[in-house]
């Protein structure tokens, strides 16, 4: 059978119900309020192994507050030993390692409760390494027993001990220190801490310089500290001549072109001594409207669309954007400006970006390109075809010289003919002419002119009763 379960209040908190109930009604009480402290506590406390040591817990209130005391989270009871508790003071005698830890004060009364948080550390002066508050975090830490606590040290910078700047432009210092506790860093020029002004702000390790003079330029000393020592960087500052105060373009934008589909990709880098603000705009049209999730502007009574989604970096008083355009339309040609803006002014840079259609795919490109290939083709081969045909005929007639061809008569009879033709005797020429027997040779079936020179022509009128025409 299932039934309530009901939890009985410790005899130690049943008390201090009772004693916060009775103060609470007690006549001519004070003003009541929840527990308050009443003065500063060191959040870390340092001690030395063997020694004794107090924690203080300095609560008021009324009705007065209970106390209870906790070491990582347990409470702490009378039968520890070598810890006793006296009003608002919890003290350990002869610390050991193990005493090394987060302790918290709980006051509570009917009105609230507060909380005091320290952490106490253990050092054995008698370990191989010396622990000296002077040493700035160089030596080791070995003398720790509570391997938690380290002294500070200074990481340096990668820019060196040397910085400089233009005069008006920002400038940020940074000291980088590591230890346990974290470290508190202050910044020293000539002996004395600079503090905070309208012009320089120092805070968490930075030392920042809104707008640089000449009289900047000095040595700084950043000094880092926590329970366990102290850790020192000196840095040079040097001003160098003032810049333009406007936004200053070191890389501007140029002319884009990219197939419809494709991504375009615009860029940019500025140059501001001061804070600079970076956008994408297009220019558009008197009376177009703004595309979908577009901001419209106006700048010198030109109308421009903000363009979202451009990424900027800036390193120092560099600031590179790129602007990237994915799957464009060609809707999207246009001109585009890098528009820069700083407490001085601004300024910008423009640059066109063209859409072009896209290119067709490779299967149509290919039957495009087959009937070319084809044309070039038959054409390249009737031009050889005419090339070597050319080649095999005879070589022109001269009319001024006559011409012996070969010719066998009808019968098979051998070459003891050759044609002449005269071109001084107008349309008439003799076909076939009788020639005295050793000019012409038969050589393998063929005629051939034998080395003997042929004597001079005969008339033709000689022959008159041959093939005449």
């Amino acid at each position: 059978m299932s039934g309530i379960g009901v939890t009985r209040p410790s005899p130690g908190g049943a008390a201090l119900l009772l004693l916060t109930l009775l103060a609470a009604a007690a006549p001519g009480a004070a003003i009541k309020g929840p527990p308050v402290l009443s003065q500063r506590v060191s959040p870390h406390l340092v001690v030395q192994l063997g020694n004794d040591v107090r924690l203080s817990c300095p609560v008021t209130g009324t009705p007065a507050p209970m106390m209870e005391w906790r070491k990582d989270g347990a409470q702490i009871h009378d039968s520890w030993q070598r810890f006793s508790i006296h009003a608002n003071t919890l003290r350990v005698s002869r610390v050991t390692a193990d005493d090394a830890g987060v302790y918290v004060c709980v006051a509570v009364n009917g009105f609230g409760t507060k909380r005091v948080t320290t952490e106490l550390f253990v050092i054995d002066p008698n370990a191989s390494g010396h622990f000296d508050q002077l040493s700035g975090g160089r030596d080791t830490a070995d003398n720790l027993v509570t391997s938690r606590g380290r002294p500070p040290v200074i990481l340096l910078p990668k820019q060196g001990s040397t910085l400089q700047g233009p005069v008006g432009s920002r400038l940020q210092i940074s000291c980088v220190t590591s230890g346990y506790p974290e470290p508190e860093v202050k910044w020293y020029k000539k002996g004395h801490a600079v503090l905070p002004s309208t012009r320089v702000q120092v805070g968490g390790g930075q030392l920042v310089f809104t707008r640089l003079v000449e009289s900047d330029a000095d040595v700084y000393i950043c000094v880092a500290a926590n329970v366990f020592g102290s850790a020192n960087h000196s840095l040079t500052l040097r001003t160098t001549e003032p810049v333009s105060p406007d936004p200053v373009f070191l890389g501007a934008p140029t002319n884009t072109t990219v197939y419809e589909g494709d991504t375009a990709v615009m860029q940019c880098r500025v140059q501001s001594i001061s804070k600079a603000h970076i956008k994408w705009v297009r220019k558009i049209g008197p009376s177009a409207g703004p595309a979908l999730n577009q901001t419209l502007v106006e700048i010198q009574g030109v109308r421009y669309a903000v363009i979202s989604g451009a990424h900027t970096v800036q390193d120092g008083h560099s600031y590179f954007t790129k602007l990237t355009l994915r799957s464009v339309v060609p809707s999207q040609e246009g001109v585009y400006v890098c528009m820069a803006a700083n407490d001085n002014g601004f300024a910008g840079r423009e640059a066109f970006l063209h859409v072009a259609p896209a290119p067709p795919d490779s299967m149509q490109a290919l039957l495009i390109a087959l009937p070319a290939v084809a044309v070039v083709g038959f054409v390249l081969g009737a031009i050889c075809c005419l090339h070597r045909r050319r080649k095999t005929l005879p070589p022109p007639s001269d009319n001024k010289h006559k011409q012996y061809a070969p010719s066998l008569p009808p019968g098979g009879a051998r070459p003891n003919y050759v044609t002449q033709r005269y071109a001084a005797d107008g349309d008439r020429a003799v076909r076939t002419v009788l020639m005295p027997p050793g000019q012409l040779c038969v050589d393998g079936g063929s005629l051939s002119r034998t080395h003997v020179p042929p004597p001079a022509p005969y008339d033709y009128r000689q022959f008159r009763h041959l093939d005449v025409v």
